[in-house]
């Protein structure tokens, strides 16, 4: 009995413990400072289509790589999440637009814009519009982007050659890449002569993604379910290799990570949300780099990471947290952060710079557009303005033409001549 009794009190004992240092992380009052939002675009057409499979155009009515009304569909519903979690939930966005607090960018991709005005809509509905405006009161929010000339923070693959060479010279050269390509060897073959066209896995990703288009839309594949299953494994696995490898990764994060910086250091970004609309392939780096997504997992559609500014209202200490597809399962526990879901600030600012590269440009050998001076004429300006200027010339000579002729049928002869003007009837 005795035994019994002084296994309760060390029962009771260890619990009262737990409890006390449980109390910090549930009853800490947290206080929303700042979002930044990075998503991925909705369902789409197919990149492309083959000679033996998924060639039909038909299928797709609003384009090829275009977003489709599924598509439409799940962004919005992002937007729907997004606003019951800072609108509903934590009073932290105003239930009408405040282009103060508010900003969105998107990749200058159509889907990617189209993807974000979905968002918006989710977020900011029918009726959420100025009372005196729309008769349904909509409310029209700006999306800014770049020419793709510039995208460098949510395209910078499309702009980074030394991305390809370290691919060719690094990644694909390893023992494991080989391995999986040799492995598969057999699958990519049979998979060629179903579709009319090679397939490899260092160039696996429009093929992948015309099987995942099917599978969305449950099209019939050209292979059996299990080779299919198969195909889709191993070509996730290659993309994540091609786009959130560690020989890769600064290349990819470095000019978003760097936006991210800054936006949590500036002193005026309190209280702002940041909406970034964007692609798998961004948002898979981000994500990787961070640990918070599936190794040899693509992003499906619609995927959003989401990060928090938090600050502890109690110590006034500053935190970082980050969801990924969804608020209801809590902040991902990040692994270089002790797996804590409540990172310090500074400990993920300190993270950032490992995956930023301040020589990006010069790295990457970026070619820069060169911007134009408006105070300085271009070729092209002089040349318009020498053409305008003889058209101008020239119309001014054919008029003075048409008038003298005009008035030589007339029979003026001017006021020196001598003659009257000709009697009106």
């Amino acid at each position: 009995g005795e035994e019994r009794g002084t296994g309760r009190m060390r029962c009771v004992f260890v619990l009262a413990v737990l409890a006390v240092l449980a109390v910090p992380l549930v009853a800490a009052d947290w206080e929303v400072l700042q979002v930044i939002q990075l998503s991925r675009h909705g369902d789409r057409g197919p990149i492309r289509l083959f000679p033996l499979f998924f060639n039909q155009s038909s299928l797709w009515p609003l384009g090829l790589e275009q977003l489709t009304a599924q598509g439409m569909n799940q962004t919005s519903r992002v937007g729907m999440s997004t606003r019951a979690r800072y609108m509903t939930d934590l009073n932290f966005l105003s239930p009408q637009w405040d282009y103060q607090h508010f900003f969105a960018r998107a990749s200058p991709i159509d889907r990617c814009l189209m993807s974000c005005q979905s968002i918006i809509y989710g977020l900011y509905p029918l009726g959420t519009g100025p009372a005196n405006g729309d008769p349904q009161r909509f409310q029209p929010v700006p999306i800014y982007t770049v020419p793709l000339s510039e995208a460098i923070m949510l395209r910078p693959w499309t702009l980074c050659p030394r991305w390809q060479q370290v691919l060719d010279t690094v990644v694909y050269q390893t023992p494991e890449f080989k391995q999986k390509e040799a492995e598969n060897a057999d699958l990519f073959e049979e998979i060629s002569r179903a579709i009319g066209a090679p397939v490899k896995l260092s160039e696996i990703y429009v093929v992948y993604d015309a099987f995942a288009t099917s599978i969305a839309h449950n099209y019939p594949l050209p292979v059996s379910p299990d080779k299919v299953q198969k195909f889709m494994e191993v070509s996730q696995w290659a993309i994540y290799q091609t786009y959130a490898s560690e020989p890769v990764l600064p290349l990819l994060t470095s000019n978003f990570f760097a936006e991210v910086t800054k936006l949590l250091t500036e002193e005026n970004s309190n209280g702002n949300f940041h909406m970034f609309a964007a692609h798998d392939t961004t948002v898979l780096p981000m994500g990787g780099a961070l640990g918070v997504i599936d190794k040899d997992v693509v992003p499906p559609y619609a995927s959003a990471l989401t990060i928090e500014e938090i600050m502890d209202t109690t110590t006034r200490a500053v935190y970082v947290q980050v969801f990924y597809n969804g608020y209801d399962k809590g902040p991902v526990p990040l692994p270089w952060c002790q797996g804590r879901t409540q990172c310090p600030l500074h400990e993920f600012l300190d993270f950032l710079q490992k995956y930023t590269m301040p020589d990006w440009n010069s790295v990457c050998d970026y070619q820069q557009p060169p911007k134009e001076d408006s105070n300085s004429l271009t070729t092209l300006n002089i040349i318009l303005i020498s053409v305008s200027s003889v058209l101008a010339a020239a119309s001014i000579i054919l008029l003075i033409i048409t008038i003298v002729l005009a008035r030589r049928k007339s029979g003026y002869k001017g006021i020196n001549s001598g003659m009257e003007y000709p009697q009106t009837v």
